[in-house]
């Protein structure tokens, strides 16, 4: 489960850099802090 995880969390990461969006700018999107952002959904910890 961990590595799935980790494998989704770096799809999201390069769909983001393919759409050339910040990582700023997505978590400012999704109404999160810029940390919770990479801790969560760039990282694959939950």
């Amino acid at each position: 489960m961990i590595d799935e995880m980790k494998q989704i969390a770096k799809r999201i990461k390069e769909i983001r850099e393919i759409s050339d969006i910040s990582a700023e700018k997505m978590a400012e999107n999704l109404g999160v802090t810029f940390d919770q952002y990479k801790q969560v959904y760039e990282s694959g910890k939950c």
